[in-house]
């Protein structure tokens, strides 16, 4: 159900998938759901919002942003069933799950429709840097609540006892200052 809310949320941004989804139906029974309905009236809520503040361009890369987290919180759901522990295919989910795609978006100056390749490293760097951050920062709960979507515990490997974990830890923020050198070179070049 948390899949096809997600999915329906997706459609809601845009007014005419909506209105198609609803005349035909969900073909998995899940349309009804109240959990699916309150996530197409809030995603249908907000795009008008957003259609309300901001210019045509930005609005359009704005929801496409957000789209991108939707899909992403989609693949994640994906990765957790399949239980495979892979760095970096969890790096890549990270990437779009941690949400800063949207907010930089409303950054970017608006009359930029296309950013330089430092730019889009810049932002690829910080949204590395803040996933990382969250998993160590997690790192505790993550383990006392047996959830194994973490940096750090992924890098312990399965066994995860205390030695590992701690080398887990050490490759987590040796990653993330790595990302963060980068984030630093890539800055100096946008300057």
């Amino acid at each position: 159900s948390l899949r096809t809310a997600l999915r329906r949320g997706l459609q809601a941004m845009d007014r005419t998938q909506v209105l198609e989804t609803r005349s035909r139906g969900d073909s998995q029974g899940h349309a009804d759901h109240p959990a699916v309905q309150k996530v197409c009236h809030a995603c249908c809520t907000f795009g008008d919002h957003v259609r309300g503040l901001l210019g045509r361009q930005t609005q359009k890369r704005f929801l496409l942003s957000i789209a991108e987290v939707f899909a992403g919180l989609l693949d994640e759901i994906d990765f957790r069933v399949r239980r495979v522990p892979d760095v970096a295919a969890y790096l890549g989910i990270r990437l779009r799950t941690i949400g800063l795609s949207p907010f930089f978006v409303l950054l970017a100056e608006p009359s930029l429709s296309t950013k330089s390749g430092s730019l889009v490293a810049l932002e690829m760097c910080a949204k590395m840097a803040v996933g990382m951050q969250n998993d160590l920062v997690g790192l505790e709960k993550d383990r006392s609540e047996g959830e194994w979507m973490n940096f750090a515990l992924m890098a312990a490997g399965k066994d995860g006892g205390a030695a590992r974990v701690a080398d887990g830890v050490f490759r987590c923020t040796e990653a993330h200052n790595c990302v963060m050198r980068m984030a630093v070179h890539c800055w100096k070049l946008v300057e």
